[in-house]
């Protein structure tokens, strides 16, 4: 008995392997970059052609800059604040992330399109909290809130 329930728990993790987390699924905006105090990593000009944009993250895709890039590999690390700063460099709640488990998401790590310029495609590295969501273009960092408005 207690193998077979070691085997369901083994096949579970299996199969939700390479998944997004439901809660990142669907449209975000993106808000104006934070302050985290150290250099930028894009300049003005590509600061605000990233903010504004929408977002649009589903199993199979990210939706942005009006290209449609194909999901190819999915990293889900869970980090506490004190891993979130040996990794980064810098406390989490400098960019709203609260709680005790942050997720750390990276979409298609080697085999970005540059779908909107020379950066990293907007939508692969993200980073979700309890209550928030944030992603990272160029080594800044850019809020998330929920898009209700405009076309599908």
């Amino acid at each position: 008995m207690i193998k077979l329930i070691g085997l369901a728990i083994i096949a579970f993790a299996l199969s939700t392997e390479g998944q997004l987390p439901s809660s990142v699924l669907g449209k975000w905006k993106v808000g104006k970059p934070y302050d985290v105090g150290h250099p930028i990593g894009l300049d003005a000009e590509k600061e605000e052609m990233i903010t504004g944009l929408v977002i649009k993250l589903s199993q199979e895709k990210v939706d942005v800059c009006g290209k449609e890039v194909p999901i190819k590999s999915i990293e889900v690390e869970h980090l506490t604040s004190d891993e979130f700063l040996a990794k980064y460099n810098f406390t989490p709640n400098r960019i709203g992330l609260k709680g005790a488990d942050i997720l750390d998401i990276s979409l298609n790590k080697f085999h970005t399109t540059k779908a909107c310029g020379e950066f990293v495609d907007p939508g692969s590295h993200l980073f979700l909290s309890k209550s928030h969501a944030v992603v990272e273009v160029g080594n800044d960092y850019f809020p998330l809130t929920r898009w209700a408005g405009g076309p599908d």
